[in-house]
């Protein structure tokens, strides 16, 4: 379910940014959040 949602979540952000830069922006934020979820869920690191 995070994968998906996060897969929706790049796509509609993606689409909707214009700039190279926004768009690498954009997409390291998403993988970001989805990987200390994912960390957090998988071992609680915090």
């Amino acid at each position: 379910m995070l994968l998906i949602g996060a897969g929706l979540l790049l796509e509609l952000l993606l689409w909707k940014a214009r700039t190279p830069l926004a768009r690498l922006a954009l997409a390291g934020a998403v993988i970001l959040a989805v990987l200390v979820i994912w960390a957090e869920a998988a071992v609680g690191i915090f």
